[in-house]
């Protein structure tokens, strides 16, 4: 383009070129994307980082001159001063360029991250910046390539079947709302070699799931394995009309199950390879009593999924359902029918863990190709149904 222009230096002459690409990538998404290709990223508050650069550029290893923090601290301390500067950097205008690349038929490649990867490989490559760490893992890397999205992954079965997973291997996109709690969970896999990111979602919303699933997407590639698994349980007694309750198991069981289905499940069948995997209940084969709104959907997601299941035959999608009884997590906490929970409520002795129905999701995920594992049916030895 450059080129060009001096060729028709009248359509030139006289003007301002502000060469930038306008199209931006968000800087979150950016940290997320070196960290998993390997790069050991640490977010950390503006005047930590400053106090670092400070300490690195008064050094006495690195001979001042030569030490490349000395100007970065430089222009911190006269041009910078505080972290508000980041948040009102200066604009340019590009009309100039704009109608230029209009006249050429040329544009500015999308600055998204497989750009970013590009710009790393070469970046590495020059030695301009290190070279990515390899990750090395402790268990056999049965699911090595292979990306997974969590739902609900910030406590209980989704954090346990999430650890599970990229420790064997798996590339693993943590979704939930308590994005503090994700993030204390990618700590935890990533100090153990594996590879996640953190994604904060609400099932709830199609239109939040669609976008950040596709988000999720750039940085890991397309999902192979899909972990259903958000969801709410409150015991109630149906005479008690706890109609907010009610709506919320469905909107969170049942339309934030289909919502994560529908960005996910056309990409898997038009590449001909997927496996979806629900975590549904015992209550889906059995209804309960202090249960029966929980149960109906519970019911629900197990007919749906059959039906599902047999629709995808023969396009290299599996289907599975995880079926657990009563597990140790936070989902009891959240019930406020007291006379319900007395009523009905488990008992706390005999209870699954969470990495019981781990240990199951990670038998279904990798069976060969030619097996499909359809349900699983979980429960504490003491209580079957």
């Amino acid at each position: 383009m450059i080129v060009g222009m001096t060729q028709d230096i009248m359509h030139s002459i006289g003007k301002t070129f502000h060469l930038i690409n306008t199209s931006s990538m968000d800087c979150r998404d950016l940290w997320q994307l070196l960290r998993v290709q390997g790069f050991p990223v640490k977010i950390v508050p503006y005047q930590t980082w400053y106090s670092n650069v400070k300490t690195g550029a008064h050094s006495g290893e690195i001979n001042r001159a030569d030490n490349p923090l000395t100007s970065l601290l430089y222009m911190l301390d006269t041009l910078v001063r505080d972290p508000s500067y980041f948040s009102c950097l200066g604009t340019f205008r590009h009309l100039n360029l704009d109608n230029t690349m209009t006249m050429q038929a040329v544009t500015y490649p999308e600055v998204d991250a497989d750009l970013m990867r590009l710009y790393l490989k070469h970046l590495s490559t020059l030695g301009f910046i290190p070279r990515p760490r390899k990750i090395c893992r402790n268990l056999a890397q049965v699911l090595l390539g292979k990306v997974v999205l969590v739902t609900g992954a910030s406590s209980g079965i989704g954090a346990a079947v999430a650890e599970h997973l990229a420790m064997a291997g798996a590339k693993v996109a943590l979704v939930a709302r308590r994005l503090d709690r994700l993030k204390e969970l990618q700590a935890s896999i990533e100090a153990q070699g594996g590879v996640a990111i953190s994604v904060k979602m609400d099932v709830c919303v199609a239109e939040e799931v669609a976008v950040k699933i596709k988000q999720a997407t750039s940085l890991l590639g397309p999902i192979n394995i899909l972990i259903n698994n958000a969801g709410v349980m409150h015991y109630t007694q149906m005479k008690h009309a706890k109609l907010d309750q009610w709506h919320r198991m469905v909107d969170v069981n049942v339309n934030g199950q289909l919502n994560c289905l529908a960005a996910v499940l056309p990409g898997m069948v038009e590449r001909g390879d997927g496996h979806i995997v629900s975590i549904t209940s015992d209550a889906g084969r059995k209804a309960f009593a202090g249960l029966a709104v929980y149960s109906g959907t519970k019911y629900f997601l197990e007919g749906m999924h059959r039906a599902l299941r047999q629709e995808v035959c023969g396009s290299g999608v599996k289907v599975t359902c995880i079926q657990p009884g009563d597990v140790k997590t936070e989902i009891l906490i959240s019930s406020s029918d007291q006379e319900a929970l007395s009523l009905y409520g488990p008992n706390k002795d005999q209870m699954l863990d969470p990495a019981d129905v781990a240990q199951a999701v990670m038998y279904a995920v990798t069976q060969p190709a030619q097996c499909a594992v359809n349900e699983i049916l979980l429960e504490p030895k003491q209580s079957p149904i």
